[in-house]
């Protein structure tokens, strides 16, 4: 059997990485799996993430078997069909234990005391993943793996399961907390700076003002400085992996139906007539989670939806990774 083709396209939450995904898994001998390391969505990540933060950092000389074991679940194209996955994930996952909006801690809901039923997944979890994950069936030539959670871990992801590619989705931090807002996405807000290493390998350079920001700021400050961490974090790392692609939301959304066209090709990815439709057919306002966009709509959606101060609350807590990054330059030369 040909070696198959494994994509993982990573990017912060709101970001456009699902319709992204999608378009991409419309190629032919294609397969999309869903954010395998979601632990609302997905009963194996609520297992194996115990005691780790919604986005957990590892370094790329990290062992973790638990968070290992469910990488390679994925990688190995195994899901847990959805009636059964949604069927243990209301017994394992009580409402109690379902994070509020803006929680402002360190957000895995796996940090309270488990109940009952949840240590009897825990208990048993091998039985779990042998028995209730299948492999995708018919084998697709091509994997297209999404994550919005894995970014801090993606040094480690690639050394330890070697994707096929790995593209990087940036997209406009002023449209990211525009889409916070609407949906009061609680994603917005996890408190990636609570974490002890990710302070010491990357972030030395930030002073006690900034750590109040991030604990006593505003809503804006607080998506605001999370969003700085991710894409600070994005462009350190990118320059140290070759066959990173990186991608701008924005400049898919000029012309889609060219730009996915340019992004296929790139990838060695069959383009058929399935797609061009698929992307036609989702050029229309969407609400939520919805992949449908009106595509030239969103380039500059900020403008007519952020406040004048709530434009500068953005921009001062972005200055603060402003050492250089690219992304700052494409978006900030504008205020700068």
């Amino acid at each position: 059997m040909a070696k198959r083709k494994i994509i993982l396209i990573v990017g912060i939450p709101r970001s456009g990485t699902t319709w992204i995904a999608k378009i991409l898994s419309k190629s032919t001998g294609a397969y999309y799996l869903h954010e395998p390391d979601n632990e609302k969505n997905n009963i194996l990540a609520y297992i194996f993430k115990k005691g780790l933060h919604r986005y957990p950092y590892l370094n790329a000389n990290d062992h973790l078997d638990s968070y290992y074991k469910l990488w390679e679940i994925a990688f190995k194209g195994k899901v847990i069909p959805k009636m059964i996955n949604r069927f243990l994930r209301v017994l394992a996952i009580p409402r109690s234990k379902r994070l509020p909006i803006y929680e402002n801690k360190v957000s895995s809901c796996l940090t309270d005391e488990f109940n009952t039923i949840t240590k009897f997944f825990e208990k048993y979890q091998l039985y779990l993943t042998k028995y209730f994950t299948w492999k995708i069936i018919p084998y697709p030539e091509i994997l297209i793996i999404k994550s919005v959670h894995c970014i801090l871990s993606l040094p480690w992801i690639e050394k330890n399961f070697r994707p096929s590619k790995i593209i990087v989705v940036f997209k406009n931090p002023f449209n990211v907390i525009t889409n916070y807002l609407e949906m009061k996405l609680p994603d917005a807000i996890r408190n990636i700076f609570n974490q002890n290493g990710l302070i010491e390998d990357h972030f030395k350079f930030l002073k006690s003002s900034h750590l109040d920001i991030i604990n006593h700021g505003t809503f804006i400050q607080k998506m605001a400085m999370q969003i700085g961490g991710f894409y600070y974090f994005l462009e350190k790392e990118i320059p140290k992996h070759n066959d990173w692609i990186k991608i701008y939301h924005e400049d898919l959304c000029v012309n889609p139906i060219k730009k996915f066209y340019e992004l296929f090709n790139k990838l060695n990815l069959k383009w058929n007539k399935n797609v061009e439709n698929f992307i036609k057919k989702h050029d229309k306002k969407g609400k939520g989670f919805s992949i449908s966009r009106k595509a030239n709509e969103e380039i500059d959606k900020w403008k007519h939806n952020l406040s004048e101060p709530q434009i500068k609350e953005i921009l001062e807590c972005l200055k603060i990774f402003n050492q250089s990054t690219k992304w700052n330059k494409k978006w900030m030369n504008q205020f700068l």
